[in-house]
């Protein structure tokens, strides 16, 4: 069983309503009953909770391409769940429009795609974990990607680098320079920067300005002050973001 007003969602949608203005109309009635969009909120912390507990990597949901499943990566396999309840195409656009801002929303509808992240508390004596989330258009109708975000950092010594790389990335030896992390979609590219970030956090007084589209891992500031800013929420672009910061203090 999916959404409880599933139904009433389907009796006011006429059938000629479709693409963004279904996402809209749908919006509004979430916007209008606030019960409804608790449960859609609350329906998708539980595909958050199972994701974890599955020790998915990824969650698919939405669009025709899922035939209403709830689709897991787990160990690099993708199959559907056999598990969850199945949520048709309105279920869907109702559980990513309870959790989008009204920015993102926005955003959402002129480019039909938004890549954002999100922290989600899934038990209550447990710290928040942070998922990244790609919403887009699929056959005119709404599906999304989440990917779980690591909450452990590696440590650079964890990472196989060699000491003269790892010294390279020391603040305390090098400061100016610009290092390319690189590689496929998965392949840790984030995980490598998180680590570095760590590193020189916990070792040497200084400034790091994180830019992310979006921001995956929260640090929390030590020896050095940690400044977070995402694109589309607290800065307008990459090229921006850079030369405001080196009016911040670097």
């Amino acid at each position: 069983m999916g959404l409880s007003f599933n139904n009433d969602m389907k009796t006011a949608l006429p059938e000629y309503v479709l693409g963004t203005n279904r996402f809209i109309k749908i919006d509004k009635m979430l916007s209008e009953n606030v019960l409804w969009k608790k449960e859609a909120y609350e329906n998708l912390k539980k595909l958050f909770k199972e994701m974890i507990e599955q020790e998915a990597s990824d969650m698919d949901f939405g669009g025709l391409r899922t035939n209403g499943k709830v689709w897991f990566r787990i160990y690099g396999d993708k199959s559907p769940s056999e598990n969850l309840p199945h949520y048709d195409e309105n279920e869907s656009i109702a559980m990513i429009m309870s959790i989008l801002s009204e920015e993102q929303k926005s955003y959402l509808f002129k480019n039909k795609n938004i890549d954002f992240a999100l922290s989600c508390d899934i038990e209550a004596d447990e710290p928040p974990f942070r998922f990244r989330g790609d919403v887009f258009y699929e056959r005119n109708l709404l599906a999304v990607n989440f990917r779980i975000i690591n909450q452990m950092l590696f440590r650079i010594k964890d990472l196989g680098l060699s000491e003269p790389i790892i010294r390279r990335l020391d603040l305390h030896y090098e400061k100016s320079g610009l290092f390319l992390i690189t590689g496929i979609r998965g392949s840790g590219k984030s995980s490598t920067l998180d680590a570095i970030i760590d590193m020189n956090n916990h070792k040497n007084n200084g400034h790091i300005i994180i830019i992310g589209n979006p921001i995956e891992y929260i640090h929390t500031s030590d020896k050095c002050l940690i400044t977070h800013r995402e694109i589309g929420k607290d800065v307008a672009s990459f090229q921006k973001g850079v030369i405001d910061s080196l009016r911040q203090d670097p």
